[in-house]
């Protein structure tokens, strides 16, 4: 006999002298699914170097992820779509739906410059990246995309596009150079006009 619904069985037989008996009750209950399902703990879409940690319901016999995996939780640097099936101690399996990891792309801006990076005290020089980022944060704490640099340093800028990833650009250094002493003029007794300086190279 093929049970084919829930319920309590049990057999009679009778033998060929009429005599009978019945066997103890044999109950069927309805196993129940798992229900399958994927956390991601993480974001969807990744930067460079960031991961994804998707876990499984906890308390199944086994697990079978779309990858490969056989734990409850895995962790993945990679885009793709993600599902698992998963199977409870009463054989009974489910498939979740798949959840897509995709990872995000972003490059590092070069700096230009409107003109030379090194000048006389007093002048200044424009640092621009290109545009198209959502924010840009230089290391003067400058938030644009071009910073105006008038003292001598190191200058870069971070920036960071529309899905948070972080990039920093390429440094360039800016040097000015202080303006020499003012010199001085005296006169003589005949009148002849004398300059003092400390720089070579004085000019009337």
């Amino acid at each position: 006999y093929t049970a084919s619904s829930v319920g309590n069985y049990s057999l009679s037989v009778v033998d060929g002298n009429g005599c009978s008996a019945s066997s103890t009750l044999y109950g069927l209950s309805a196993a129940v699914p798992p229900v399958a399902t994927v956390t991601n703990s993480g974001n969807s879409t990744l930067c460079s170097g960031d991961s994804a940690t998707l876990t499984a319901p906890a308390g199944m016999s086994s697990y079978l992820w779309s990858d490969g995996s056989t734990t409850q939780s895995i962790t993945t640097p990679n885009a793709g779509n993600y599902s698992v099936t998963i199977t409870n101690a009463d054989g009974c399996s489910a498939t979740s739906a798949a959840v897509a990891i995709t990872t995000s792309q972003i490059t590092a801006p070069s700096i230009t410059a409107s003109g030379v990076l090194e000048f006389c005290d007093g002048g200044s020089v424009t640092l621009g990246v290109p545009m198209g980022y959502a924010s840009y944060v230089w290391n003067t704490n400058a938030m644009s995309t071009q910073l105006t640099a008038n003292q001598s340093g190191d200058y870069y800028v971070s920036v960071t596009n529309s899905d948070g990833c972080s990039i920093t650009s390429d440094t360039v250094t800016v040097v000015v150079n202080p303006l020499p002493a003012t010199p001085t003029i005296t006169y003589t007794a005949n009148d002849t006009l004398m300059i003092s300086s400390a720089t070579q190279g004085n000019q009337w």
